[in-house]
């Protein structure tokens, strides 16, 4: 399953599969004059939120106060055990997925001192997965952030500094989580966190940019002479007007991505490899040494 292709229709279709299994076991396993249950009476809408939730913060990186339950970590593995047993391969490989990208982005967030308990309430599931997991990476997580195979991450991994790859038991291999963050920022389908809730906790009258691989920052110096903003996928782009629009759909956007010029003047496609938070005063003094 790559990221690509989950949608909407794919939450629902496995959302609705799992809960079909569910109940139909809970009809076997119930007593004769027990009237049944199926999706009808039960519904389905529960658990394709919580696969939306786990997607906007595992896949997407966004942090956003309140996207996720206290149980949402519990139900997710349940779902997912679930789904091995009615051997529905779509079904188990996109929960996968969806809870590898989970772990794997709460641990990149927990080693940036994000303050993830504050944000969802949720104090003891972070101090659980962090006293338990730590903040190294398991390959499939580190697979499912890249939005590439365990096999791809082995052989990339077979270059990598002594210490930075380590067995924890038998075949299982963990990453470093400062290695693994610095890996993640080469690949291109790898979507950079933005705590869309850091205002929470820090200086609000600084804003979330979204930064390239070059370490420049989306600021109001990507503007054209001429006016206004480039941002989008290549091939899908927009052209808005002011700084602010253009921000707003940056953020909406899965990967980040936006022209600006560079050292010759020649506007380009860059994406975004993170997000930091910059005041308004620092980025108007950005913008002003960028177009001297």
């Amino acid at each position: 399953m790559k990221h690509n292709q989950i949608n909407e229709n794919t939450f629902s279709i496995v959302a609705d599969s799992v809960m079909s299994f569910l109940c139909t076991q809970v009809n076997d396993f119930a007593d004769d004059d027990f009237n049944g249950v199926s999706t009808k009476t039960t519904g389905s809408q529960g658990l394709k939120e919580l696969l939306e939730r786990a997607h906007t913060l595992g896949v997407n990186g966004k942090v956003i106060e309140g996207n996720l339950l206290p149980y949402d970590f519990i139900n997710l593995d349940v779902a997912y055990k679930l789904s091995l047993i009615e051997s529905h391969d779509a079904g188990s490989s996109t929960i996968k997925l969806l809870s590898d990208a989970l772990y794997g982005r709460v641990k990149l967030c927990l080693s940036e001192n994000i303050p993830m308990a504050n944000i969802y309430d949720m104090t003891v599931a972070f101090e659980t997965i962090e006293n338990i997991h730590g903040h190294d990476l398991f390959l499939a997580e580190l697979a499912a952030l890249a939005n590439i195979s365990e096999r791809s991450i082995r052989n990339d991994l077979s270059s990598a500094p002594e210490g930075a790859v380590y067995r924890v038991s038998g075949e299982t291999m963990r990453v470093k989580v400062d290695y693994a963050k610095q890996w993640l920022k080469s690949r291109k389908e790898f979507k950079p966190t933005i705590n869309l809730a850091w205002t929470k906790c820090n200086d609000e009258d600084a804003i979330q940019v979204p930064v390239a691989a070059d370490g420049t920052v989306f600021s109001p110096a990507c503007a054209y002479k001429k006016g206004g903003f480039t941002v989008g996928e290549k091939g899908d782009e927009i052209k808005v007007t002011s700084f602010e629009e253009a921000l707003e759909y940056l953020i909406s956007m899965p990967l980040a991505k936006w022209r600006r010029p560079n050292s010759s003047g020649n506007y380009g496609i860059v994406s975004a490899v993170a997000w930091q938070p910059v005041s308004r005063d620092k980025l108007e003094k950005m913008t002003a040494q960028e177009r001297q």
